[in-house]
């Protein structure tokens, strides 16, 4: 299952997305409605950028805010990297939401 996502770059409007992929030192997100980012302002490798989304759980959905930069640049997504890591709290969340085990 994919988690929801707000992409906020530096320069230019926040956007919509989904988790595709994600591991413990980045993610890939795609677009939710197939515009192309290429060329929008702020999107383009090596720009940091925030990324906000909530995980359901058993009780409060729990948000989370991160800080990356982008390592690539697609026409329907970008590839994040966090290079202190994903925290594993983080990573737990997105893998029980995922149905993916957790290490």
């Amino acid at each position: 299952m994919r988690v929801n996502a707000l992409v906020n770059p530096n320069v230019g409007r926040s956007w919509l997305c989904q988790t595709q992929n994600f591991s413990d030192r980045g993610m890939l997100l795609v677009e939710r409605n197939g515009r192309s980012r290429r060329s929008l302002p702020g999107i383009s490798e090596g720009e940091n950028v925030g990324i906000h989304f909530s995980v359901p759980t058993s009780g409060k959905d729990k948000r989370f805010k991160l800080e990356g930069h982008i390592v690539l640049v697609m026409d329907a997504g970008v590839g994040i990297n966090f290079p202190k890591g994903i925290d594993k709290d983080v990573l737990a969340c997105l893998s029980d939401q995922s149905g993916l085990p957790s290490d």
